[in-house]
């Protein structure tokens, strides 16, 4: 992208979150752009350097492009020579309560613990029926996209517990009201980064000084 960036359809990228068809006619969306990768050299690397306090990240949603909201006008107006984006990030962690006492299911799938260290509890598919998949519906006819839980989030904690995925999934499975927390897996997937930027730059490091431990300005060893 001239502007440093790529990006898709922030309504695709939702409706596969929560396994509905791109071309499902009954079912809405959020009229934004999904940043999904920012280039090293670009112009929007340039303005990030120069604006650290509001740095656009990918998994940030583009509001407006030149003031036009829709989002066939916007991919038409980032091929022009100026842009003024509007941008906002979703929470990246949020709750959600949900009953049994209106629907015995609870509408969601999660992939089982791998060992008794596991943390959390990735959710691996939302169904069409369930206490989640009504409380999505609401959210989403609000226009409250941000609330709404998807595929590939990590279910973090489930009423008072958490730090133990198999207490959360005791808690899921037996409580009659949950409320969960859950972190959305754009956070997962800027940690990798940020972790293999990192490791690129002690390499880098190393390779300079010739494989000794390199020094940076904190005095701290690395490499």
């Amino acid at each position: 992208d001239k502007y440093g960036f790529s990006h898709s359809s922030g309504k695709a990228e939702y409706l596969k979150s929560i396994g509905v068809a791109e071309n499902a006619p009954e079912v809405d969306g959020p009229q934004v752009l999904f940043i999904r990768k920012i280039g090293v050299d670009g112009l929007l690397c340039s303005w990030n350097e120069a604006h650290g306090d509001s740095v656009v990240q990918p998994g940030d949603r583009i509001d407006k492009v030149n003031g036009k909201a829709n989002m066939d006008q916007m991919a038409q107006e980032l091929r022009g020579d100026k842009v003024r984006l509007e941008v906002h990030r979703y929470p990246e962690e949020f709750e959600v309560s949900l009953s049994k006492k209106a629907s015995p299911k609870l509408g969601f799938k999660f992939e089982k613990p791998s060992n008794e260290k596991s943390r959390e509890l990735k959710i691996t598919e939302i169904g069409r029926e369930g206490a989640l998949p009504d409380q999505n519906r609401q959210m989403a006819n609000a226009g409250r996209f941000h609330y709404v839980v998807a595929m590939g989030m990590r279910i973090i904690k489930v009423n008072s517990v958490e730090g133990d995925a198999f207490q959360m999934k005791e808690e899921l499975r037996n409580a009659e009201e949950v409320t969960i927390k859950v972190r959305r897996q754009e956070v997962y997937a800027l940690e990798r980064a940020r972790v293999m930027k990192q490791a690129q730059i002690l390499a880098s490091l190393s390779n300079l000084s010739g494989g000794a431990p390199g020094r940076l300005s904190n005095g701290n060893s690395v490499g």
